[in-house]
Parts: structure tokens; sequence; C-alpha cells
């Protein structure tokens, strides 16, 4: 296969129509066809020989192939089997590229098994991976979480979302969301660049941009459960205060603290008591938990 056909949208429908594929908008297939977000992608993704790259819904190879030609290993997920035979001849020439037709959700770190590696011809002296993908709108929270949640986290992802939720994601005060505490919670998280809704095959109802996320190194876990247990809360009911919020929780201590509580414990750390959920940074957040765990 000519790899260059993916970026002509007339012999990318060829392509297609030979393969009698229709691209099924249950399972958010846009194809991107255009080679400079391509481009931008691995460069985002900054592959190196001593990677392994988890690549979230592959599709016809657009991605797989350059990042194959970087990385020591790239594990493609692919759920739709139609596509199997197109994402094979794409990656043909690579040794190094294992095709899992399998929803990414079933991932779990043990399928990556680095130590079947490091005793092969592909030697890898640690056990860091990249995640890279193009995520469903229905799935992108869900799928960040599952990654950021890992116990064995990634290094850094690149993702491509909706541009809105993109935006959600790298929020700031007043503008924060669950989603967006959550991963900045993990990583830092920042936009590339957006994508054009003209840059992929059907083309979708709204723009994209590529959301890259450097995940923390170290992250104290003493109060994580606390932490999204408050966060959790707080986002509750976006029209309500966050006391008003939080004295509907009962901490692990069982210990249920009343409005007037959650008040004054808001203003011990210099938050004014009618404070909602949105208006706090992820520092604030964790300075907030972090005296919880420290008073009770």
């Amino acid at each position: 296969m000519n790899y260059n056909f993916f970026f002509s949208p007339p012999k990318l429908k060829e392509l297609l129509a030979l393969y009698s594929i229709i691209p099924k908008k249950s399972l958010g297939q846009n194809f991107l066809f255009d080679k400079n977000i391509v481009d931008k992608i691995i460069t985002a993704a900054d592959i190196t020989k001593d990677d392994t790259v988890v690549e979230i819904g592959a599709g016809l190879g657009v991605l797989t192939y350059p990042m194959a030609l970087r990385a020591r290993r790239v594990v493609a997920y692919e759920i739709d089997k139609r596509l199997i035979p197109i994402l094979e001849d794409a990656t043909s020439v690579c040794g190094n590229v294992e095709i899992r037709n399998e929803d990414i959700r079933n991932f779990q770190f043990s399928i990556l098994n680095f130590q079947k590696i490091q005793d092969s011809k592909f030697q890898i002296p640690n056990s860091k991976f990249i995640v890279v993908g193009n995520l469903p709108y229905y799935m992108t929270s869900r799928i960040l979480r599952q990654f950021l949640e890992e116990k064995n986290k990634p290094t850094r992802m690149v993702v491509t979302v909706q541009k809105e939720v993109a935006k959600r994601i790298v929020a700031r005060p007043p503008k924060m969301s669950l989603l967006s505490v959550m991963v900045q919670f993990y990583g830092k998280p920042k936009i590339m660049t957006g994508v054009s809704r003209n840059c992929f095959l059907p083309r979708p109802e709204v723009n994209s941009a590529i959301v890259v996320i450097d995940i923390h190194k170290e992250r104290a876990k003493d109060n994580e459960n606390l932490f999204f247990t408050l966060a959790k809360a707080g986002f509750g009911h976006k029209r309500k205060s966050l006391a008003g919020n939080l004295s509907r929780i009962s901490l692990e201590t069982e210990r249920v603290i009343d409005k007037n509580g959650w008040e004054n414990i808001l203003l011990d750390i210099s938050l004014s008591k009618t404070i909602r959920a949105q208006e706090l940074s992820c520092d604030q957040w964790m300075m907030l938990s972090a005296l919880i765990q420290k008073k009770f």
C-alpha cells in the first residue's frame, strides 16, 4: 500500500470503497488525512527508540506507521475488525507493531509485558510508555481517567479531542470542571494546536484540538481518595456554593461537617466561604484535601 494514499481524500475514498467500509458514526470514525496535522501529533508525542506507544483507535494506520518508524514498539488498538486488513497492510514493513482488535477500555498494563520485551531483540530499559489517540467524544473522559488512574501511568498522552473538550481540560478558575481538576491532578495539559473539521473524512460537525498531557512523575498519594471525594462532591451541584455541596458528604471518619463548618475551613485556606467549585484551582483543591486529612 502507498502510505501517501492516506493524505488524498479521493484515494482514501477509493480505499474505503475497496474494502466496503462505510465509517460508523457510533464509533466516532473520522479518518485524518492532513499530513501537517499528523506531523504535529508525531512531534508532540516526542517518540524515541526507547519508547513503547499505545495507540487508541489506530484506524487505517495514518499515525501507526510513522510512529513505528520512531518507536521501539507500537501497540495499536482498533475495535473495528473491518479496518484491520488495511492497518496490517499499512504496517506490514514494520516489525515492531502489535495490532489488537480490541476495545481500548480492556487495556491493562500487563498487556505490554515489558519483561518479555526485555528478553527479546527489542531491549527496553524501563516500563515507560506513551499514549496517542483520537478520542471519540462519548469516551474522552472515560479513557483519560482509565490511563491517568492506572497504577503504571504513561509518561505522556497526546490525544485529539473535540475543541470544546480540550478547552475544558486546560481550563483555569473560574471555569474549572471535574474533568479539568482530574487531568490537572495527574498531569500538566496544554493545547498543542487546533484541528479543523476539514482535516477528516467524513467531516465531523465540530473542530478538534490536539492536547498534550505530561504526566507528573511524583504526586502525593496520601490523600488522593479524599481529594476526589471532595472534588466530586464539590461539583455535584454547579449553582450551589462549595460549602453547601461539601456539607452533603460524610468523610471516611463518618464525620459530617455542616455548611458553616465548611465555610470556616475554606476561610482557613484563604478562600471565600461563598466560593464555588469551578473557582478553585487544582492546587487549591489539594490544599483543601491536605487540610482535611490533617484535621480529621
